[in-house]
């Protein structure tokens, strides 16, 4: 199938366009994701929830590129298993490519027509859904916000006091909600009043449920009709999980097993020295492992002042795993010590982000 026909326009802002305007083009778009160019060249993504991160005093005089994530554009040409592990890796919502001279993108719920139906077979709910992370109706924007970043998810259900689903809310929820409510002068968080916004005020009420028996076929025809950014799973009328196109696209999307990690940029002359790097990140991938399911690990070496007597390196390193995105950048004259100090981070952020999820658990229950 061309992909070229699943491609569809992307919401392109200027890097010099204020974040409130940027934030306007993803409310009237309906997406969460936007493209930053720079005379006319594509520079990075923003996403919704790199914007709620920052608390900014003034959205008017803050320009998107300082929030801009630098990905590279995807080639029409990569296989679908290719695409899926650059999405997961990545976390995109949308992919975006470079088509005769313009910008596109592709959802995730798009990349679906390209998967081999065979993947799908005998497979229900139950088998990919995700551990749901709820709240419930009368929780404020403070804490539902916090949440969301926390465990780095993009949508969360919302249920009532019998525990039944009402509604989702997502990142880009509430951001228009901090937005309406913000004064000038005022801070983007508590000092606007964010503890007094219950979640049944802007969530979204419109919810797709299925049960844990459900074709995994019929739930990726439903994504594909409705535009739906998740679908929840319910047995005996209680919420038991949540599927978002994430979930589906871990089934092609997956490394090698045995601690693969892909590595691009830096390839030292010396074979012995790039196995030793490639060692180094393995024994801590195979720790993490253990402790997360692992749907993707990338890592990008660059060399600094090459030439030189001596040569800094930075390493950007990313793990895709069943409790979202992991990142973490280092920089060093030692390229294998780089390599360590930026796993080891990771690892670090992965039992933090576990304990919380612990703590979360506790209180709710």
């Amino acid at each position: 199938m061309d992909i070229k026909k699943m491609l569809s326009d992307a919401v392109l802002i200027d890097s010099e366009t204020p974040l409130s305007k940027a934030i306007s083009a993803m409310e009237s778009s309906g997406k969460r994701e936007i493209i930053v160019t720079k005379n006319g060249e594509f520079t990075g993504i923003v996403d919704a929830k790199d914007i709620l991160r920052k608390d900014v005093a003034s959205p008017d005089k803050v320009k998107i590129d300082t929030l801009s994530r630098k990905v590279n554009l995807a080639d029409v040409e990569r296989s679908y298993e290719e695409l899926a592990g650059m999405m997961l890796a990545g976390d995109f919502s949308e992919m975006p490519f470079l088509v005769d001279g313009d910008i596109k993108t592709l959802s995730k719920a798009s990349m679906f027509r390209l998967l081999d139906k065979n993947i799908f077979s005998g497979k229900t709910a139950r088998d990919i859904m995700s551990n749901p992370y709820f709240v419930s109706n009368d929780d404020n924007l403070t804490s539902v916000k916090k949440l969301l970043l926390d465990l780095n998810v993009s949508k969360t259900p919302v249920v009532d006091e019998e525990n039944r689903v009402i509604g989702t809310v997502d990142a880009l929820n509430l951001l228009n909600t901090i937005i309406s409510k913000k004064k000038p002068g005022e801070i983007m968080g508590e000092k606007i009043g964010l503890e007094g916004i219950k979640v049944e005020s802007f969530m979204d009420r419109e919810i797709t449920i299925v049960g844990e028996d459900t074709d995994l076929s019929e739930i990726i025809k439903k994504f594909s009709n409705s535009g739906m950014t998740c679908i929840l799973v319910e047995r005996n009328s209680m919420l038991t999980g949540i599927i978002t196109p994430k979930d589906i696209l871990k089934l092609v999307g997956k490394p090698e097993k045995g601690g693969f990690i892909n590595l691009s940029g830096y390839r030292p002359e010396d074979s012995m020295e790039y196995e030793h790097i490639k060692e180094t990140a393995k024994k801590t991938l195979e720790k993490l492992e253990k402790m997360v399911n692992v749907t993707y690990a990338v890592m990008h070496i660059e060399q600094h002042s090459k030439g030189s007597v001596k040569s800094l390196y930075t390493v950007s390193a990313r793990l895709g795993t069943n409790l979202g995105l992991f990142i973490a950048d280092e920089t060093d004259w030692d390229v294998s010590l780089c390599v360590k100090k930026a796993m080891d981070k990771i690892l670090t952020a992965v039992e933090k982000d576990k304990e919380k999820r612990r703590s979360i658990r506790k209180t709710r229950h």
